[in-house]
């Protein structure tokens, strides 16, 4: 066995078996001068000790020396909300291994009790996690400086908001929290969506901003005509509610009428009123020319 590395803590061992290395720590205060197995590496593939209650080892394939998002001397994820999670919160029956794919190990097969992971997928999630404590501490920040502002308005500080973390806010912007919005939560993020359009004014620009707008709005109230129809047909009621149904919703499913007009009498002498009086834009068009 070969002593490779004297820290102020430990001391690192290589022990040499055919292909494999083992390394090993040892501990420079322990009594009984025990060796701990940190990872043994064989074929460009490292098998990393793990310490979980149900994760036991990480298996690195494709990799040479230790990720930097591991511990060199075996203590697991250097993140540390990375590393309790795979220590205490995972508690599948079935994975032990967590294996780590080097991006260039694209057909590897992998078993039943293996969580498989592109090292790709742990940088990203390396990032994302950094990104969100940063946005914690400044928001923590924020709140100290704005609450002292309150009680000392003389101070020289600065005022700030505790949502400007663009990142922050546009990754929480996702599909599982649909579920808890209500309308008018809906409803401000369509007026903050107009107003955020404000600020540009290339006209090519607004004019992508307005048909995505206009887009969006058709496909909301397309569905609701949709829904209320099937509705209709399911019931099917007396003739003045499909009345109403097309009074509400004519000018929208045939884009040919511009808007609907007010009761009008059309005949003479006697009182005759339409089911509808729509303005077509052809009519439009041609009293133009």
């Amino acid at each position: 066995m070969e002593l490779i590395r004297d820290t102020e803590k430990l001391l690192i061992y290589n022990e040499i078996q055919g292909d494999t290395t083992i390394t090993y720590r040892k501990h420079k205060e322990d009594p009984n001068e025990q060796y701990v197995k940190i990872y043994e590496k064989y074929n460009n593939s490292i098998e990393y000790q793990f310490e979980g209650e149900k994760i036991k080892k990480i298996y690195l394939v494709g990799f040479s020396e230790i990720p930097e998002f591991l511990s060199p001397f075996g203590y697991g994820f250097k993140e540390k909300a990375i590393h309790n999670f795979f220590r205490f919160k995972l508690k599948s029956n079935t994975i032990d291994t967590i294996t780590i794919l080097d991006s260039i190990y694209s057909e590897y097969e992998s078993y039943n009790n293996e969580l498989l992971l592109y090292i790709e997928d742990l940088e990203l999630l390396q990032k994302e996690i950094n990104q969100e404590q940063r946005a914690c501490n400044e928001t923590k920040t924020i709140l100290i400086t704005n609450h002292l502002l309150d009680l000392y308005p003389d101070l020289e500080l600065v005022y700030k908001d505790t949502n400007n973390n663009k990142e922050l806010v546009l990754r929480n912007l996702n599909k599982k929290i649909i579920n808890q919005l209500t309308s008018e939560d809906v409803q401000f993020l369509g007026e903050f969506y107009v107003e955020a359009t404000k600020k540009y004014t290339r006209p090519d620009i607004v004019r992508k901003l307005v048909l995505g707008l206009q887009k969006n709005s058709q496909l909301i109230a397309l569905n609701e005509i949709i829904n209320n129809y099937e509705k209709l047909l399911e019931d099917n009621p007396k003739e003045s509610i499909w009345q109403d149904f097309f009074n509400n919703y004519i000018t929208l499913f045939d884009n040919r009428y511009l808007h609907k007009l007010d009761y009008k009498n059309i005949a003479v002498g006697i009182t005759k009123y339409p089911d509808l009086v729509l303005v077509d834009i052809m009519d439009i068009l041609i009293s133009m020319n």
